[in-house]
């Protein structure tokens, strides 16, 4: 029974260490091209916008103009 709460206990500090690593540093996105560098999805849009799971604002690639 304590084998099973340990291994629950260590799945767990396994997931909040991989969504903290995976996460963490994409709050500090603050343009498109920062946006593009973390991975974030380009859309196909004129001009292009750049979104990031997580990071609730779409960043427009300032080099295109309409």
């Amino acid at each position: 029974m304590i084998s099973k709460i340990l291994l629950i206990l260590i799945i767990a500090a396994i997931a909040a260490g991989v969504y903290y690593f995976k996460f963490a540093d994409k709050k500090d996105i603050n343009s498109f091209a920062e946006c593009v560098d973390a991975g974030g999805a380009i859309l196909e849009s004129f001009p292009e916008q750049c979104t990031v799971p997580g990071v609730p604002k779409t960043f427009i690639n300032p080099t295109q103009q309409l």
